[in-house]
């Protein structure tokens, strides 16, 4: 219970980046963007942001088990990817992880829309607040405001998963429907469309360290599906 609450209050993940697919209009630039090996590239640093998850270990869990380092030799698939993920934290369950990667990416899409700073602060690691806090200043000096709604989350899914430096890493796709709409400071439309529903797919990854005792999760990096 104390876990579902946590989740609910404590998740706002806003997707502004992702791939369309047929007609629809660009999406707005967004803090979102990275490039595609950003999300694997970099072991995250010191980070106290987190999103909690249903099923997260903590620490006293997580120290049973093994193989904290494992390098992956050769093509790995997800399923052996996610069994190394158990092995160094027994409490870890896919089906509750994705269930909290699907709030987490609602909220904090929505979230970056409204502004919410105070919301997405504590669930975002550093440099990625740091992107999302700059593209917020800069919108309200414009005048302009972003409204998004995720209509439907459709389908998240464990894309890697690899623990580097004591830490799991896993990325996650993200398929979401989504009315995403930015007006100046005269209410004027500049781009998106209020009735249009569009699809999006984007890919987050969400960190933890094994043996911490928080067992919250956090959103270390976001990416656009090449």
């Amino acid at each position: 219970m104390f876990a579902a609450i946590a989740l609910f209050l404590g998740l706002r993940l806003y997707n502004v980046l992702g791939k369309r697919h047929g007609d629809e209009r660009q999406r707005p630039t967004t803090p979102f963007e990275r490039k595609s090996d950003d999300a694997r590239g970099k072991p995250a640093a010191e980070r106290d942001t987190v999103i909690p998850f249903p099923g997260s270990a903590r620490g006293d869990e997580a120290a049973a088990g093994q193989g904290e380092e494992e390098a992956f030799e050769g093509p790995v698939s997800i399923a052996a990817q996610i069994t190394r993920v158990e092995k160094a934290d027994p409490s870890f369950n896919e089906n509750d992880f994705l269930h909290g990667a699907r709030a987490a990416f609602s909220m904090i899409v929505e979230g970056f829309a409204r502004g919410d700073r105070a919301l997405l602060k504590p669930l975002l690691a550093p440099p990625v607040y740091s992107a999302f806090d700059q593209a917020i200043g800069e919108r309200e000096a414009a005048g302009q405001v972003r409204k998004t709604e995720i209509s439907s989350v459709d389908e998240a899914d464990i894309v890697f998963a690899s623990i580097e430096g004591g830490q799991i890493r896993i990325e996650v796709r993200l398929v979401s429907h989504q009315i995403d709409v930015t007006t100046d400071a005269d209410g004027a439309v500049m781009e998106g469309d209020a009735h249009e529903v569009h699809e999006v797919v984007d890919l987050w990854t969400f960190a933890r360290k094994v043996r911490s005792p928080d067992p919250n999760w956090m959103l270390v990096a976001t990416r656009v599906p090449s």
